[in-house]
């Protein structure tokens, strides 16, 4: 089967292409212009016109010295926790926090679309990861409100009496995925934010511009310091960074790329880690099994954007006595995933955002 990732520009469609701007830094509460190296941005549709992919913007290729600077402005924000963010009550947070999603409320169809051209995420799930976030913020703060109730109370937990009270730890570096780069990032960031923690935010290199839109959000909503943003390499900036002794580490990535930057921590032991590496879910089938069910629930595990999901069914282990009749009826459910543009009514399957992975992909086929 013959799919057409191209567009034309005559398209109307491409009317909607964005172009962001990402030459600029959010460091310290501004942001500012950024007069250094910035890279092109592309999405993995082919602009017709040129046999290219699409350029759709830059972003600024910050170094060394940048990502010291953002982990120094959050630490003078933090000040061993007697900094203004650290010290406002958590009402004061949270009144910070919602004045933050009613800003990002303002940008939702430019984030939606940004997720469409940059990774290829279809119009559905591009507007869900937006408004999932916004959920999740909003529960968290329910939550973090009916904790407050009780903070400071005796708790009686398996026999076992405590007076539990929440706190700040320090400074938080965050590292988001490029496949879920608003919602995963979001999912670190907001609750340590909440709880009076400064971050430093490293922006994915691919998936990065959903998080260049709201920087202006971000230096509106919260003191200066309390959110940095390091964008460009991270074997060039996450090292440097982590060297300062941050005290929070949330990464979301492969095992290889944790160990190397939690050995340049200069007190891992004392480092807090929030790390989610490499999922690699099963499906199984067993003999006694609906293969109708079964076929439709593994179709969706494995194929969501592309399977480009840590909660993905990467493998699937089928019963040898239905293997026969399971594959037949898997295949008739792979036939109707509909492939194309993202932004096409329907469309399941989509351009792959990374410029390797389809080599990468082909190999393990020829394998």
């Amino acid at each position: 089967m013959s799919v057409n990732y191209s567009i034309d520009p005559k398209d109307p469609l491409y009317s909607n292409k964005p172009y962001i701007n990402g030459s600029k830094i959010l460091i310290n509460g501004e942001v500012i212009d950024w007069e250094g190296q910035s890279e092109d941005v592309t999405s993995p549709i082919i602009d017709q016109s040129t046999g290219q992919r699409t350029i759709i913007g830059k972003i600024a290729h910050l170094g060394e010295t940048e990502a010291i600077n953002a982990v120094l402005a959050a630490k003078a924000a933090w000040n061993t926790g007697t900094g203004e963010w650290p010290q406002k009550s958590i009402e004061q947070r949270i009144t910070s926090v919602m004045n933050f999603i009613n800003e990002l409320k303002l940008i939702r169809d430019q984030i939606i679309n940004v997720l469409m051209w940059e990774i290829c995420k279809n119009t559905v799930d591009a507007a869900a990861e937006f408004d999932r976030t916004i959920l999740f913020i909003e529960a968290i703060i329910a939550a973090l409100r009916e904790g407050d109730k009780a903070d400071g109370q005796y708790r009686t937990i398996s026999g076992v009496q405590a007076k539990v009270r929440r706190a700040a730890i320090g400074v938080m570096l965050a590292l988001g995925p490029f496949n879920y780069p608003f919602n995963e990032t979001y999912t670190t960031t907001i609750p340590a934010l909440l709880m009076g923690n400064t971050i430093v935010m490293k922006i994915p290199t691919v998936g990065g511009f959903a998080h260049v839109l709201t920087m202006e959000a971000y230096a509106k909503a919260f003191p200066k310091g309390v959110v940095n943003f390091i964008s460009g390499p991270g074997r060039e900036t996450m090292g440097p960074a982590i060297k300062q002794g941050v005290d929070l580490f949330a990464f979301i990535g492969s095992s290889k790329a944790a160990d190397i930057l939690l050995q340049d921590h200069p007190h891992p032991h004392r480092l807090k880690t929030f790390l989610s590496l490499e999922g690699k879910n099963l499906g199984i089938v067993t003999e006694d099994a609906d293969l109708d069910v079964a076929s439709e629930q593994i179709t969706l595990g494995s194929t969501a954007f592309n399977g480009q999901r840590c909660t993905a069914i990467k493998m699937t282990f089928v019963h040898e006595s239905v293997a026969s009749a399971f594959l037949s009826k898997l295949k008739v459910r792979f036939s109707f995933l509909k492939a194309g543009l993202p932004f096409e009514q329907g469309v399941l399957i989509t351009p792959l955002p990374e410029p390797n992975k389809i080599d990468f992909l082909s190999s393990l086929i020829d394998d």
